[in-house]
Formats: C-alpha cells, structure tokens, sequence
C-alpha cells in the first residue's frame, strides 16, 4: 500500500514508522518550512498539493504539518482529489472544518482515521475493564490546560476518556477565569445523554494533581495522571472494600493505529472519525459556554449531501412562496393604479412555471443516496486498546 507524507509531527510520525514496518512504502512527501521528516530516499518530495494530484498509484495520504495551514491543507486536498486520509488532530480550532470532510467522507465512502493518542491510551483500556458494562454514576476530572493556547484548543485534552466512560454529552456549563476566558482555573459541568454528570477542573500548567474519581455502584475508582491524559497515570480501585493499584505507562500507538487503518479500509467504523470530531466539538463548546456565559447544548449528527440538499430545497421553497405572495400583491397594488390591464392570466401561468420548475428539482434528491446515521458507543468494542 503507497502513500504520501504531508507534512510531520510526533503523531503522524508514529504512524508512519508502523506503516513502513507494516510494508507500506512512502512514495513521496511534503514538508513544511523548518521541517525534517524521516523518510526513505526513494521517496519524491513534491513542492505542493497539485502536486500530489499528478500521482496516480496513492493509496492515501497522512496529513500533519502547521496547524496554521493544517485545516486548509486538507479541504484543498479532498476538493482537488478526495483520497483516504489519516489525520493528525487537532484539524483546526473548531469543528466547521470536520464537518465539511464529514461530508466527503460520508458520500464519497472513503475511510479517514483520525490520530488521537489519549483514546488509545492503555490505561483507559483498563478502566473501561474494570467499570464493565456499567457507566459511572457520576464523574469528577482535573484536567491541564495551556492558557497560552487560543480559544477552544486550550480544552481539547481528557474528552475521550470521559466520552468512553460516560457516553455521549449533550450540555456543556463552563465558568471562572476573567471575561476573556481566562484565568488558571476552570469550572465545566457536562450532562451525558446518559444521565450521568461530570465535573471537569481545568487547571492551568503548570499545575499538579491531575487525575479523576469514578463512583460506581460498587465503590469508587481514582486515577491520578503525571502529565495529562496522554502520560503516565496510575489506576486506584476502591471497589468491594478492597485495594488495587495499577500504572500504566504509554506506549507506542503506531501499530495499533496502523492495524485499525488497515481495518478501517476493509469494514467503514464511524468512531474512528467521530473520536477526533467528538474531542473538537466538547472543545469548542467549552469555550462558548466560557464566552457567552450560558450553558450550551449538543446534537449529533452526520453531515451529507441529501441533508444539504434538504435543507437547500426548504430554503428555496420558503423564499419562492414569499416571492410569488410579494409578486401578486404588487400586481395588484400596479392594476388599481391603472399600469397593468388584465394581469391574472399571465401571473398565474408565471406562478404555474416557477412551482413547475421548483418541482422537477426535487427529482435532484433521487441522485443522493441516504447515509447511515452514526452509531456512536461509549463502549464500542472495537475501540483502540493495547495490542496484546
């Protein structure tokens, strides 16, 4: 299997390395200013996208690179030539970007991984094993945040830890900090779908006493982190009246990531995608409950062509009726001033065409076939965990 480089960082870097061992071969790449990436010497260096479009045996692309041009990169790429895509996230600062290659991945079919070190952590394996297939009956994290960061990717870090243990969140309350949203200490109160509340302490680096507290129906459940969600973190569980501790260091996530790439090509699984849109979007509506000072609600759901279309047509439909209310009423208004004579025959066959015409557009929605809703599961068994 061939691909392109396109661009480099740790994470994509990791990946990389297991795909090479994995035999597959790195045909060309690009790099960004300042940038020196591992690659072999067969492989071609090209000077720009347009580039990557004259290629004609790719298999995929992975993409990385400045976070700046990151977001840009990829739509140009999709738009130029849509190809499978691995993604390093954060794509962008918010989530408008992972919709729109939503939208090419659900209609054109083509598999994109997004590369997300924290969900493939084995400590979160482990404690997914250990909660079973009961969720927590309530949750409290404290979390770091860089509050050098711009806007939403200041709390980009623990989401996919607290959605693999408590489902999908659809309320988000932030508070503190000063008027801007800063300050070096968070308050975020999130309600799952599931019922289950959480309390999230964003604490400012540099700072100690990261970790998080489950309470079960059997006891509780502690965990303490050394540098985040993506570091070390040490297990305690409390459960029964008795004591367990584990730690569990990070490892190296390229295979695991290279193995589910290669799966993902062969049977489509939405959380791959969703985990890196999912992390974005709980980021981005941290920051606007900050910076509205409002509680903000979420709902899910993919974006595809027969949505927009929809949702164009409504418009459209909508628009034209006021217009053609407006139309009857300024003839109306034009025929008691003497301008128009018998002006009912021809408005009417007016009218007649444009609904005609707006008609026969709906038969456009016949050329977008209907796309699966996603079916995202806090417990999906098919979630990265430690390769044994």
């Amino acid at each position: 299997m061939k691909f392109v480089l396109l661009g480099s960082d740790p994470h994509t870097d990791s990946f990389v390395r297991a795909a090479q061992d994995a035999s597959h071969e790195m045909i060309a790449f690009m790099a960004d200013d300042g940038e020196t990436p591992e690659v072999p010497s067969s492989a071609r260096r090209l000077d720009g996208l347009a580039d990557v479009v004259r290629l004609t045996d790719v298999g995929y692309a992975v993409l990385a690179g400045d976070f700046d041009y990151r977001a840009e990169q990829a739509l140009a790429l999709v738009r130029l030539e849509p190809m499978p895509l691995v993604l390093s996230v954060p794509l962008a600062e918010k989530p408008d970007v992972y919709y729109e290659l939503g939208l090419y991945r659900v209609e054109s079919k083509l598999p994109m991984l997004t590369l997300l070190p924290e969900a493939a952590h084995p400590g979160l394996a482990k404690l997914r094993e250990w909660t079973g297939e009961t969720s927590p009956q309530w949750m409290e994290w404290t979390l770091p945040f860089d509050p050098e960061q711009k806007g939403s990717l200041r709390f980009h870090e623990g989401w996919s830890w607290i959605r693999s243990l408590g489902g999908e969140i659809e309320e988000i309350s932030a508070t503190g900090g000063d008027e801007s949203g800063g300050g070096s200490q968070l308050l975020v109160s999130a309600r799952h779908q599931s019922g289950i509340l959480t309390t999230i302490r964003w604490r400012a680096l540099p700072s100690e006493g990261y970790g998080f507290r489950l309470e079960t129906t059997a006891g509780t459940i502690e965990g303490t982190f050394e540098r985040g969600c993506q570091g070390p973190v040490t297990l305690i569980d409390r459960r029964g009246g008795q004591l367990r501790t584990e730690t569990h260091e990070p490892f190296d996530v390229g295979p695991t990531w290279v193995a589910e790439w290669e799966a993902l090509r062969e049977k489509r699984d939405d959380e791959a995608w969703h985990r890196g849109l999912r992390q974005i979007e709980l980021a981005s509506a941290t920051n606007e409950s900050l910076e509205r000072h409002r509680a903000v609600s979420l709902e899910y759901s993919d974006v595809s062509e027969q949505q927009s279309f929809r949702s164009i047509m409504t418009l459209t439909g909508c628009g034209m009726l006021m217009g053609l209310v407006l139309v009857v009423i300024v003839a109306a208004i034009m025929t008691s001033m003497g301008v128009f004579g018998n002006w009912q025959p021809p408005i009417f066959l007016g009218i007649l065409g444009v609904l005609a015409l707006f008609c026969s557009l709906q038969l456009l929605g016949l050329l977008f076939r209907p796309a699966k809703p996603p079916k995202p599961s806090p417990r999906d068994e098919d979630s990265l965990s430690h390769p044994d």
